[in-house]
């Protein structure tokens, strides 16, 4: 099992036990992972390749489905800026299509610099978090960035998404038994909350 895996397992176990009780229902909401043929398809009108960790996160899962949502909010992970929801493929897709449409066609000079090979995974899970967390693809590798369009920060927060979830691995489970051998723990940023 790869280290993103492990760490994705052990905040669904964190999540399963902990209190409040709308944690172990955001994780019975985790949709069935996609295979890769059906990511590929999904993906083919992405301008960038997909690289492998991002396979990886939706052949885990495909996002958190709130089709069945009753108003709370699909806290799902914590980084700089809040809690954030997982989205589904098909819909972190739709999402940064639109936010990029919106810079493209100069209707809202607040998302200026959104990118096109930004991939908005992860969502606001609270009205005072950022709007979402993108995973920034180039050549093959990945890089997290918060992404606050009303407050304008866009910093990288983690080096990978393998080190964005072993953050949240390392603040959350018990790592006992774990293994993370093919985990790169170099600019691992651990944050409160």
């Amino acid at each position: 099992m790869s280290a993103l895996i492990e760490s994705l397992e052990i905040i669904k176990q964190y999540l399963i036990e902990h209190p409040p009780k709308y944690h172990s229902e955001i994780v019975s909401r985790l949709k069935p992972g996609l295979s890769h043929q059906q990511i590929r398809e999904i993906s083919k009108n992405f301008p960038y390749t997909l690289p492998k960790e991002i396979y990886e996160l939706y052949q885990w899962h495909n996002g958190i489905d709130d089709s069945g949502d009753k108003g709370g909010w699909n806290y799902f992970i914590s980084a700089v800026g809040g809690v954030f929801g997982y989205l589904p493929l098909e819909e972190a897709l739709k999402k940064s299509q639109n936010f990029l449409n919106l810079k493209l066609s100069s209707q809202d000079d607040i998302i200026e610099q959104y990118e096109p090979n930004w991939l908005l995974i992860f969502d606001q899970a609270s009205d005072v978090n950022a709007a979402g967390v993108v995973v920034v693809i180039e050549n093959q590798n990945t890089y997290v960035r918060s992404f606050d369009p009303e407050d304008g920060f866009y910093g990288i927060i983690h080096s990978s998404l393998t080190n964005m979830m072993l953050s949240n691995a390392i603040r959350k489970g018990n790592l006992s038994g774990k293994d993370f051998s093919g985990g790169d723990f170099r600019n691992l940023h651990l944050h409160t909350g």
